[in-house]
């Protein structure tokens, strides 16, 4: 079975600096779109689906900084892609189990904001230049 797949994730992080006098917010938002196809092998008592997808994802990441006075948004697209299994059995007539899984990659590029900066953050003398990107692993629904 084929068809297309649409995705919307938010994610928010607070972060207390060292001393405990600052607090960074992260907002992390993602959209994407694709084609996917999924396999699916029913039989008595029991259903399994094995399937990925490829697209294309949208980001936005917010920063709110201590003592600032506002937010700076920072954005981000690239391919993207999926791979997806899940499983249903039958214990009795009457109680099923379900086990499922994803995991889901995006390479996004750096995040830029509307003038062309990147977002960098200082981590002990490395910089991380993006957290969009890593590889996710959810629940496949």
């Amino acid at each position: 079975m084929a068809g297309a797949e649409c995705v919307y994730t938010v994610k928010s992080y607070d972060v207390v600096s060292g001393s405990g006098l600052g607090r960074w917010r992260f907002s992390h938002t993602v959209f994407g779109a694709g084609a996917a196809a999924h396999y699916v092998v029913a039989g008595q008592g029991y259903r399994l689906k094995v399937g990925g997808g490829l697209g294309w994802a949208w980001s936005v990441l917010e920063e709110t900084a201590p003592f600032s006075s506002g937010e700076r948004a920072y954005r981000s697209s690239g391919p993207a892609g999926s791979v997806s299994a899940m499983a249903l059995t039958a214990f009795d007539e009457t109680f099923y189990g379900y086990i499922g899984g994803d995991l889901q990659w995006v390479a996004g590029g750096t995040f830029v904001d509307e003038t062309g900066r990147r977002a960098e953050y200082n981590t002990t003398e490395a910089t991380a230049q993006r957290v969009f990107g890593q590889p996710s692993i959810g629940n496949c629904v």
